[in-house]
Order: structure tokens, then C-alpha cells, then sequence
């Protein structure tokens, strides 16, 4: 009897897990962020509302993980990475963010484009040059503007011409990175 309870909790949770992820997709979502991890990355909760009724198996099922659609942002301990997280967390840390939702990515994020009282915040990290425009993914005209911007203005990680795109400086050995930093 016991074994038969687990294995309904089990296979309840695994089926709200699944109804979560389907029913995010192309939604728009308001979301406390709880946490920046890098310059285009951040974790929170989905917003109920302030209701003190929820139950918390259900909060953590509202847990998501957002990768910024149409920007890559430097790595952390790349050059210029400590700064763009820095702006990110500035800019969203603990606020209230509403989301597009769009895909997972490969490593279960949602990928979603970000606004904060109506502010593209890819937009805002392309302009003050804090991330490249991750045309391979997205074809997001303006973003392209706002990079080429920012690079001819010399903001941000354009100062220096050390700058290694991430998805280059993933490639590279702890050697090659280590003259990038």
C-alpha cells in the first residue's frame, strides 16, 4: 500500500512537471527573479500574486530558469563577465520581470525574451555592450543595430580588443582562456 502511494505521488508530480513545462510555452509570464547566475542568465519564481496559500511543492513546480533570448553574454571569469552579471543583477535582481517564453534550450532553460516595466533587458545589455548578439539562434534586426552601437561607441566589453565571443571562449583550453582574461 505504502509502495502504491509513492508511485502515485511520483507519477503525479512527474505529470505536473510536464503540464508546467507545456503550458509555459508562448506564454507571457511574470516572474520574481531570485537569483542572477551570469550576464544572460537568471533564476525565480513564477508571480502568484502574493497568495500565502501555496503549497510548496507546487512553488519549486513554478521555479524556472530563463536564458535571455538573442544575446550571449561573457562567461563567468571571461573578460567583461563580472561586469555583465553585475549590470544583469543590477538591473532585475529580486524585481519582478514578465517573459516570453519561447523554447527550452538543451540544458532545460527557458529561453525567453525579458522586459522589466517595459525595457527589453537584451536590448539594454546589447546597448551598454555587455553581451554580443547571438544571430546563430535568433534574427532580431535591432539587436544587430544596438551591437554595432555599442562597438562603434567602444561601450563596455568593445573597450578592449581582447574581447573572445562565448561561444569561442567555451572551445577554448584553460590555457588559451587564461590570455583572455
Amino acid at each position: 500500500m505504502i509502495l502504491f502511494a509513492y508511485m502515485w505521488i511520483a507519477s503525479s508530480c512527474l505529470l505536473a512537471m510536464t503540464v508546467a513545462a507545456t503550458t509555459y510555452h508562448n506564454q507571457i509570464v511574470t516572474l520574481k527573479v531570485s537569483r542572477v547566475v551570469d550576464g544572460d542568465t537568471f533564476e525565480g519564481y513564477i508571480d502568484n500574486g502574493g497568495n500565502p496559500g501555496v503549497n510548496p511543492l507546487a512553488i519549486e513546480l513554478n521555479r524556472l530558469t530563463i536564458r535571455i533570448c538573442g544575446i550571449d553574454a561573457p562567461e563567468r571569469g571571461q573578460y567583461y563577465g563580472d561586469v555583465a552579471t553585475r549590470h544583469l543583477n543590477y538591473r532585475i535582481g529580486g524585481e519582478t520581470v514578465q517573459l516570453e517564453l519561447i523554447r527550452k534550450d538543451r540544458y532545460g532553460r527557458w529561453v525567453a525574451k525579458v522586459s522589466i516595466n517595459g525595457l527589453d533587458v537584451a536590448g539594454e545589455m546589447l546597448k551598454h555592450g555587455l553581451a554580443w548578439y547571438y544571430k546563430e539562434y535568433e534574427n532580431i534586426p535591432s539587436y544587430a543595430q544596438l551591437e554595432a552601437g555599442a562597438r562603434l561607441r567602444r561601450l563596455g566589453l568593445w573597450r578592449d580588443d581582447r574581447a573572445v565571443p562565448p561561444w569561442e571562449w567555451r572551445k577554448m583550453s584553460k590555457a588559451e582562456r587564461d590570455l583572455y582574461r
